[in-house]
């Protein structure tokens, strides 16, 4: 049994729940990932012994998200590095369709740059506190093992499972992220120890009750993906190209595992989301630095109906001129399960509570999908109380709402 130490609640404990540790252990890999998800999937649960423990951690999460065309619907994306959320966050999260808390959660707050997994808990209970029923997402990374969580700690005391050059030294990445000089190693998935390592901690953190007795995280997010390519070459790029392959196969392997270990009806983010098909098995897309383009519109088009869940976000702050051409482009693209979000703050969360008027206005069922001729786009809701057009060579926009009033520079 795989036995390893985290901090829950500020106590330590060893995690031995046989629902989140891999006891039954049947080689499998992924050479060649099936183009059939479906598939794929059931190759992979067929390959594992699957402990009915697991779905009823599924089956407890506090309520299923709900889609609805009445007006945009929203989520909220970010943290508080200096301490607690405050009430604000605390309350639009609270109000939001979902909410995923980010790694700077808590990060210069005592203990400084560590316990991560129970700051981002502690206010995520905030949260439910106030709406039971939010649906809320747990932040996770795949890229580097960063000490701000117990896991990274964990990891570098077991730094057999991290990445080693030729000459037997850690490979590291360095960077100044949260305002200090950082040097992370990176997660070996060539091994499975490592991989059951990363998947055990998310179900443990996902199991972690709410004051009312639910799950307190209704699925993950997980960042830092990258094209194959592009990844290999920038955290591995002293391996051989077996090295290459063994460590992709491995990191193909996590969305299967995590739909293992947390219940495939839960909401898994992959970001970005327009690698997803090299790295199949969530169930939810994150379009990151989504704005009023052609190609963005027409992936988010494309993936509508293939995720049950889309973030949509958008790198806004508070230029409102491009809010209004972002939030035309989602609502030309918008399909059940797609979620808008604005703002470009990790470690605050200001920007994410401007008070936009749209996100109440009424909005309806759309009367077709969105509609393309030349570089202008049109789409109207509800019988055409509200309409949509947007230009995306001039950036020209114009939203007119059911109610009279109207967003954009082109009304």
């Amino acid at each position: 049994m795989l036995l390893y130490t985290a901090f829950v609640e500020g106590t330590q404990e060893s995690l031995t729940n046989p629902c989140l540790t891999r006891y039954h252990k049947i080689p499998h890999r992924y050479h060649k990932i099936p183009e059939d998800l479906d598939t794929a999937m059931a190759t992979y649960l067929n390959s594992r012994l699957i402990l009915s423990c697991c779905f009823l951690l599924a089956s407890s999460l506090a309520a299923p998200l709900q889609w609805t065309w009445a007006t945009p619907s929203t989520f909220i994306h970010c943290s508080n590095s200096s301490g607690d959320l405050n009430q604000q966050a605390i309350s639009a999260m609270a109000a939001s369709s979902f909410a995923v808390i980010e790694k700077y959660q808590g990060l210069l707050q005592d203990p400084v740059r560590t316990g991560g997994e129970i700051k981002v808990i502690n206010a995520a209970r905030a949260v439910r506190d106030v709406n039971p029923n939010v649906t809320m997402i747990f932040y996770f990374a795949i890229d580097y093992t960063r000490e701000w969580y117990d896991l990274g700690r964990w990891f570098d005391q077991h730094s057999y499972l991290q990445v080693h050059n030729s000459n037997g030294q850690r490979a590291n990445h360095t960077d100044t992220d949260g305002g200090s000089q950082n040097n992370w190693g990176i997660f070996d998935w060539s091994q499975e120890e490592a991989r059951d390592a990363w998947v055990n901690k998310i179900a443990s953190v996902v199991s972690t009750s709410d004051n009312n007795g639910n799950n307190l995280f209704d699925g993950v997010f997980i960042d830092g993906y990258r094209d194959e390519s592009s990844w290999t070459e920038q955290l591995i790029p002293n391996a051989t190209v077996e090295e290459k392959t063994a460590w992709l196969d491995g990191a193909k392997q996590l969305g299967f595992s995590l739909a293992e270990a947390i219940g495939d009806s839960s909401i898994r983010f992959i970001n970005p989301g327009q690698v997803y098909a090299s790295f199949p098995g969530y169930s939810a897309n994150s379009i990151e630095f989504f704005g009023p383009d052609d190609a963005d519109i027409k992936f988010l088009q494309s993936i509508i109906g293939e995720f049950k869940t889309i973030e949509v976000h958008a790198y806004i702050g508070d230029n409102l001129a491009l809010f209004n051409t972002t939030l035309a482009a989602y609502l030309i693209g918008v399909g059940e399960g797609a979620y808008f979000g604005a703002g470009s703050q990790w470690a605050q969360c200001d920007d994410w509570l401007i008070p936009h008027f749209e996100y109440y206005e009424a909005l309806g069922s759309p009367d077709g999908i969105g509609a393309q001729s030349g570089s202008v786009w049109t789409r109207s809701f509800n019988g055409g109380k509200t309409s949509v057009t947007l230009d995306t060579s001039s950036k020209t926009s114009c939203i007119k709402w059911a109610s009279g009033r109207t967003t954009g520079n082109n009304c």
